[in-house]
């Protein structure tokens, strides 16, 4: 498996590795972890591709990528001292 930058940036925003996914016999699903990269800056919504690729036994099926999107947790801060003095 590999990844593909879009909007979403390796290094910046995911962590870009290349992982060998296992399928046991007749298995057709298959869970990969892809960390992501959390930061304080407010971004809009970033997309990365994983691909499937080089089996070493059987195939891949037609649907060999998946676009992920990442969702920022990241909203503003606003201070309101007023508030604070409650």
């Amino acid at each position: 498996m590999s990844t593909s930058d879009g909007t979403a940036r390796a290094g910046d925003d995911y962590e870009q590795s290349s992982i060998v996914v296992e399928f046991e016999p007749r298995e057709s699903r298959a869970v990969a972890r892809i960390p992501i990269i959390d930061d304080l800056v407010e971004e809009s919504i970033e997309v990365f591709t994983v691909m499937l690729s080089d089996p070493s036994e059987g195939v891949v099926g037609p649907q060999s990528e998946a676009h992920v999107s990442i969702v920022d947790n990241d909203g503003m801060f606003v201070y309101d001292s007023a508030l604070s003095k409650l």
